[in-house]
């Protein structure tokens, strides 16, 4: 052992890839790999993928609770006008699609350049006010910047962001230079929700660390994004997108390419995710939703429009605290902590990619919220509200109930 001071001491032993080492505490969400089960602030990720959107979604996130109506309102409009990208980084992202370069690439030279136009970019990096402004307007500019890549790379000029769609459709739209319909817009919004957040991964670790050196917020965005291109993260997605074109340009039944492909000592990638013992829950969301988009585009009033009008809302789990080596036992509050894991070279394959914590949470009850009327934009399909999504009737969120052991 290894003393510092009189109060802590550093085991030799090592631990690679930190499997097993407590890093953190997060109030963000919890994962619970043998139950299949995701968690973002107390909500289950199976409700809040069915009854929220991907801004309501990032508000919980952000600020720890659901929005009002208003506060949706007001976050959205601000979201919404911050997606121009400066002409000068338009130009470099365009440039950079020209050449064919790699998606990821081109989101961290953008993040980069970005930081040299930001307006709080001489703000202290532990200016909280500051790092929200900037994380919004991140957040807001990325799906415009890869749009513009995306079509600068087929050779096709950008496509102005358009402040009446919300954020997937907009980023749609962007892309293919059409409002999306209803069921495509939906399922990317979804899609959206159910990835806004997965614990302490490998990307948002490698985040953390270059904040923790009082970088700023781009700086971190930046070195997150290049851990997130790996394939044995984030960019297990690309691996899966690869092998399905070489699949659908094989003269060979599906099935067939598969066995053949293990018969060869092949990874086939896409299934399972390390974090998880059973099925992903996010895969059992998307699997559904997936065949809709297989289907003739939806008539007006589809899925779209029932998603998003229901008229319940999800119920927040309640207080518990969960340690790396026990079951879940009551408590005053949800509360784990962090155990980094490594996603070793002989792991399956996973669209997922690795996953370098099991997650923290610390989530404090609170009182029932009541959201009023919520008329959020969205592509065509919704009959009667020009484009938007039907409004939300008024109701009232239940306050937190007992977590499930």
């Amino acid at each position: 052992m290894m003393g510092l001071g009189n109060e802590r001491t550093m085991s030799e032993e090592l631990q690679r890839g930190l499997e097993g080492v407590l890093v953190a505490e997060s109030t963000l969400s919890y994962i619970d790999g043998g139950a299949g089960q995701l968690v973002y602030r107390g909500y289950d990720i199976e409700d809040l993928a069915e009854h929220a959107s991907y801004e309501e979604t990032l508000y919980l996130l952000w600020n720890g609770e659901l929005p009002t109506a208003s506060e949706l309102s007001s976050f959205r409009d601000a979201m919404a006008a911050e997606r121009s990208l400066p002409e000068e980084v338009s130009q470099a992202v365009r440039t950079l699609g020209r050449q064919d370069g790699d998606p990821m690439a081109a989101l961290q030279t953008t993040v980069s350049m970005l930081s040299a136009y930001d307006e709080d970019r001489d703000a202290e990096p532990t200016d909280t006010a500051a790092n929200v402004a900037r994380g919004r307007r991140i957040t807001a500019k990325l799906p415009t910047a890869l749009a513009t890549f995306a079509r600068a790379r087929d050779g096709e000029e950008p496509v102005a962001p358009d402040e009446e769609l919300d954020h997937a459709a907009n980023f749609l739209y962007m892309l293919n230079g059409e409002q999306p319909d209803a069921v495509a817009a939906d399922v990317f919004d979804q899609a959206l929700v159910l990835h806004a957040d997965h614990g302490l991964n490998a990307s948002t670790f490698g985040g953390l660390v270059t904040a923790s050196t009082l970088a700023d917020l781009h700086a971190s965005v930046t070195g997150a994004i290049g851990a997130l291109s790996g394939s044995l993260h984030g960019g297990a997605n690309a691996d899966v997108m690869r092998m399905l074109e070489e699949i659908d340009a094989a003269d060979q039944d599906p099935v067939e390419w598969v066995e053949q492909a293990l018969e060869d000592g092949r990874r086939v990638a896409g299934f399972g995710h390390r974090v998880y013992d059973v099925k992903d829950p996010r895969a059992r969301i998307l699997g559904e939703r997936s065949e809709e988009l297989g289907r003739p585009p939806a008539t007006p009033g589809g899925t779209r429009c029932r998603r998003l009008s229901s008229r319940t809302w999800p119920t927040r789990r309640g207080s518990r605290r969960t340690s790396t080596s026990t079951r879940p036992r009551r408590t005053t509050r949800w509360e784990s902590r962090s155990t980094s894991t490594r996603r070793s070279s002989r792991s399956r394959g996973s669209a997922g990619g690795s996953h370098t914590s099991s997650n923290s949470t610390r989530t404090t009850a609170s009182s029932g919220r009541v959201l009023g009327t919520s008329a959020r934009r969205t592509a065509s399909g919704c009959p009667s509200h020009s484009g938007r999504r039907p409004p939300r009737s008024a109701f009232t969120l239940p306050s937190p109930t007992t977590a499930r052991r």
